[in-house]
């Protein structure tokens, strides 16, 4: 994107891209399955006020207007967070946000922030392993156990979460 990139990022113009190394002795072993989640965050109410319209601003405002390309107020501060597109209650129905996983299973999730908020990521009753930030491999005798992770914007983490709590 390059004008009102902070509203057509609120609008879903994000994602996330893994590159798969060749070597893959610092790969995390015996992984059931792998998820990825992506944390957003917008202003309700004016992606709400855009509406579908794939190149839409607020009221007022479109590309070219005096005042209106990249001003750093436009797109609001966000007040509602996301994952993988949906905002609660629409997390618990979607596939997209609703990790089911079985008992003793070890799954690898891959956690990006693409929003603008810091947000702790908090899978309770189970700890993380995290294994991997910002795409670079954590050495083995540094990686800890935590049940609690603080992510940024724009900052990328992998961890293991073993499904032992029933």
């Amino acid at each position: 994107c390059h004008v009102d990139t902070q509203l057509h990022v609120q609008q879903g113009l994000y994602g996330i891209m893994i590159v798969e190394p060749q070597d893959k002795s610092l790969e995390p072993k015996d992984i059931d399955r792998e998820y990825n989640l992506v944390i957003s965050t917008m202003n309700r109410n004016i992606v709400e006020k855009i509406g579908a319209n794939r190149h839409g601003h607020p009221p007022g405002c479109a590309s070219g207007f005096p005042g209106c390309e990249n001003p750093s107020s436009i797109a609001g501060q966000p007040d509602v967070f996301l994952f993988n597109g949906h905002s609660y209650p629409y997390t618990m129905d979607q596939k997209e946000t609703l990790f089911v996983v079985k008992e003793g299973e070890r799954i690898r999730l891959r956690i990006l922030n693409a929003g603008e908020t810091v947000e702790e990521i908090h899978p309770h009753g189970h700890d993380m392993l995290v294994t991997h930030k910002d795409g670079n491999p954590i050495p083995r005798s540094a990686q800890v156990w935590q049940d609690t992770l603080k992510i940024g914007p724009a900052e990328r983490y992998d961890v293991i979460i073993e499904a032992n709590n029933p």
